[in-house]
């Protein structure tokens, strides 16, 4: 619960008002390490809290992403490097730093792909591409965390 809250706020979604989710600053800021993205620091915030405290996670559902559509002639790079972040870099940072709570219960991994990340259509290059990278990852993953209990899988809707 406190991952989905924590990716929720940052990627612009409301993140609930209840008391029982809010969580006073902590204490390790994350702001000052040098490169970390405010993705990246909001996850961080999961690792900076007491570990101890923090619940055992049973399944992780990747399922936050954007399509985005242009030529790859007229793309605009920051709209490439959105679609990489919220669609390949967001899952990548949320299995990194809820590994420990997965591994807990020996959870699961879904990765929501898209049928996009196995083939393509006009104007969807940056789509297709963090698709096929979700894809990817999603099978080094599972290679990965195995040896840990940790099941990790895609879907790929149309």
């Amino acid at each position: 619960n406190r991952l989905r809250v924590i990716a929720a706020a940052e990627l612009g979604s409301p993140a609930p008002t209840d008391s029982q989710h809010s969580r006073p600053p902590t204490k390790k800021s994350a702001s000052s390490r040098e490169g970390v993205s405010p993705l990246d620091e909001s996850i961080l915030s999961i690792e900076a809290e007491d570990a101890a405290a923090l619940p055992a996670l049973d399944v992780l559902i990747n399922n936050a992403g954007m399509m985005s559509e242009a030529h790859i002639s007229n793309m605009d790079e920051a709209l490439w490097h959105q679609t990489m972040a919220l669609n390949l870099t967001a899952p990548f940072l949320l299995i990194k730093y809820g590994y420990q709570m997965l591994k807990q219960n020996k959870g699961n991994i879904i990765n929501i792909g898209s049928i996009e990340g196995l083939g393509a259509n006009p104007d969807h290059s940056a789509y297709c591409a963090s698709k096929a990278g979700l894809h990817g990852l999603t099978r080094a993953i599972a290679i990965d965390a195995g040896q840990d209990g940790i099941r990790c899988n895609a879907i790929a809707p149309k």
